[in-house]
């Protein structure tokens, strides 16, 4: 790829417009993509949602997750403490919610 027409005589690009210089810069970038950043087929499995999850979840996740980031950076048993209520409420909501719906 170093012998590519970018890094070629700059002399034969002088009488080139800037269309053309910019085709050329466009297939040599289309071509290193080609080489080092294959195209891959990628299958994503449909995952089933959860009707039952809703803002009341999302709010009570976002909270254990916060006290979980507060635990993490501080290290303290205040937090942990904090951390380990927090988690016990979203799991008995998750619970509720699923034995709910």
């Amino acid at each position: 790829m170093s012998a590519s027409r970018l890094r070629g005589d700059l002399t034969l690009t002088s009488d080139m417009s800037a269309d053309d210089l910019a085709q050329i810069y466009r297939d040599v970038m289309t071509d290193l993509l080609d080489h080092y950043c294959p195209m891959v087929t990628v299958r994503r499995r449909a995952k089933p949602s959860t009707p039952w999850f809703d803002s009341e979840c999302r709010d009570t996740w976002r909270k254990t997750r916060a006290a979980e980031r507060r635990y993490w950076r501080t290290r303290t048993d205040d937090n942990k403490l904090t951390w380990a209520a927090e988690l016990r409420t979203l799991r008995s909501l998750y619970q509720r919610k699923t034995d709910d719906f």
